[in-house]
């Protein structure tokens, strides 16, 4: 969290959405309270764990591949099948994960951990909610909600190669792309997808947004990829 203070019989508790640092993503709560419950609230908000209260001990994340049904591993067992979602406990260590389906090559999909910005304060003054952080996951965040993997054939084509270049760009470069989208002017990344793909920048605006906001990365890979070999045709 970023602060907290009472106003008005009301605790207020400042804090950052998991992962993000923009004043956009901060959020504020209020807990109605009476004059005598003032510093029990106060006492009890330093010894609370504020990772684990705000952000939780479970990241969910969705797997998908440019390739559907597709199997994913997870410490050599089977998960789910692509697209699907997987519920992941907090932990100091990376997740690992295999992607895998007859005729295409295994890939392979890492999740690293990060730390928790709202747990900056409880650990700083080594109060006991740094120390419940730490043994429930929540000292410990991802920033990927979404994991998309290409998966390539075994004996790839220079068509098979050319598509998995495009389908990468276009979803690794996506906040790039969407910058440029937003400020209405084809820069570095839209110029180069065009040229990829074969598209022209217009194109690449419209398959960028829908409704003028971001769409997700995978997403537009896919109509990217979809809509460059529509123009072949």
């Amino acid at each position: 969290f970023l602060n907290t203070h009472i106003k008005n019989k009301e605790m207020h508790i400042l804090y950052n959405v998991s992962g993000k640092t923009d004043p956009f993503f901060r959020k504020e709560r209020k807990f109605q309270m009476s004059p005598s419950k003032k510093l029990l609230y106060a006492s009890l908000f330093i010894l609370t764990a504020c990772g684990t209260m705000f952000t939780g001990t479970i990241h969910n994340v969705s797997i998908i591949s440019n390739v559907r049904g597709a199997d994913v591993f997870m410490n050599g067992r089977l998960q789910c099948q692509t697209p699907c979602s997987i519920a992941l406990k907090k932990r100091i260590s990376e997740y690992v994960f295999e992607v895998k389906k007859d005729g295409y090559q295994t890939a392979k999909i890492q999740l690293p951990s990060s730390i928790n910005l709202v747990t900056v304060a409880n650990t700083s003054n080594l109060s006991t909610g740094g120390t419940t952080d730490l043994s429930t996951g929540g000292f410990w965040v991802y920033n990927r909600e979404i994991l998309f993997t290409v998966m390539e054939r075994e004996n790839p084509t220079a068509a098979d190669k050319k598509q998995t270049a495009i389908l990468n760009y276009a979803f690794q470069n996506y906040d790039f792309i969407w910058s440029e989208v937003f400020s209405k002017t084809a820069g570095e990344y839209v110029t180069t997808l065009s040229k990829m793909t074969g598209l022209t920048n217009s194109q690449i605006f419209r398959l960028a947004e829908k409704d003028e906001m971001p769409i997700e990365p995978d997403v537009f890979a896919l109509n990217v990829l979809k809509a460059s070999q529509a123009g072949r045709k």
